[in-house]
């Protein structure tokens, strides 16, 4: 089943044969699963720390390179960001968190020009639903379910989110995706 990277992927495919320069932020979780880090070693919270502050720090880092792109037509898509800890801890939890790495949730929400929440396939598919294209993944659907509805909540107050929700073909969500993507780049 194909989901959240290879719509990530296609985005990159669709946007470069339209003229822009696009830029990805990988999803930190899964770089630091696959290296040995993980909640078991280091402790839930300075896992969920560790992630949110190499978030904070690569994207710094990638945003300038890609606004140092001579191409003016340029496009940036984060796979995940520090707010998508909320699957996981509370808001009071991650509040302290974003004040040890200097920041906040509003500042971090505020960042970005669009937030696009896709729902996981185990809501209207569960049939569908599997962990054989992410290694890490361990969750079942129930679970995969409970997180994608916090993540809901915790985006909640953002006027700049959008909700994907589940097609059983992945092709309908990528256009869907795109629809939206492109209403923001018609507006700036």
């Amino acid at each position: 089943m194909l989901g959240k990277t290879s719509i990530i992927e296609y985005l990159k495919k669709y946007f470069e044969n339209k003229g822009y320069d696009v830029f990805i932020v990988n999803e930190v979780p899964t770089m630091l699963l696959n290296n040995g880090f993980n909640s078991k070693r280091c402790g839930k919270l300075n896992f969920l720390e560790l992630i949110a502050k190499i978030e904070l720090s690569l994207g710094n880092i990638l945003e300038k390179e890609a606004n140092d792109s001579i191409n003016e037509n340029k496009i940036m898509f984060w796979d995940k960001c520090p707010i998508d800890n909320l699957a996981f801890i509370d808001r009071d939890e991650l509040d302290i968190m974003l004040k040890k790495l200097n920041t906040s949730y509003s500042e971090i929400i505020n960042s970005y020009d669009l937030i696009i929440h896709l729902e996981t396939i185990a809501k209207d598919y569960p049939e569908l639903y599997t962990n054989e294209t992410n290694k890490n993944r361990t969750l079942d659907k129930d679970l995969a379910i409970k997180r994608n509805d916090r993540l809901l909540k915790a985006y909640n107050d953002c006027t700049k989110r959008v909700i994907i929700n589940c097609y059983k073909d992945i092709k309908d969500k990528q256009e869907k995706v795109i629809e939206e993507i492109e209403k923001i780049l018609a507006n700036s």
